[in-house]
């Protein structure tokens, strides 16, 4: 948006990639009984210094279309920032928005990962080419 809010700029500049992280893979998830692959892709968001969010992504192809399922969401709230110990409070989400009380982080990533039971899985390098 632009300084008067009448319309879209670009921000892409000549020194685009400054400040970017690049992913160069991506799990990947075969089920075998629907022949589909899925890429676990992790969103993350930051609100300020003080708030963070983490959304794992699960997409798929399906029908010529890229679809994409939400997994839940880890909000991290900072109450301090200590230098050695900054003192965080965690909250899961489930793909609804509901709070999910009592859950812990590893409860969260076994949540995630237990979504590709049985299927098998693999790594999926990407190559990222300037045209």
């Amino acid at each position: 948006m632009n300084q008067n809010c009448t319309g879209v700029e670009s921000c892409i500049s000549a020194d685009s990639t400054v400040g970017l992280e690049y992913l160069d893979s991506l799990p990947c998830y075969y089920d075998s009984s629907s022949d589909k692959y899925f890429y676990l892709v992790n969103r993350y968001a930051q609100d300020g210094a003080m708030h963070q969010y983490y959304s794992p992504i699960v997409l798929s192809l399906q029908g010529g279309m890229i679809v994409w399922t939400k997994c839940g969401t880890k909000q991290i709230d900072y109450e301090s920032f200590e230098a050695e110990k900054p003192k965080a409070v965690l909250t899961f989400r489930d793909v609804d928005g509901d709070i999910i009380p009592g859950m812990t982080e590893q409860e969260f990533d076994a949540a995630v990962e237990n979504r590709f039971s049985g299927m098998e899985k693999s790594i999926l390098k990407l190559e990222w080419v300037k045209g």
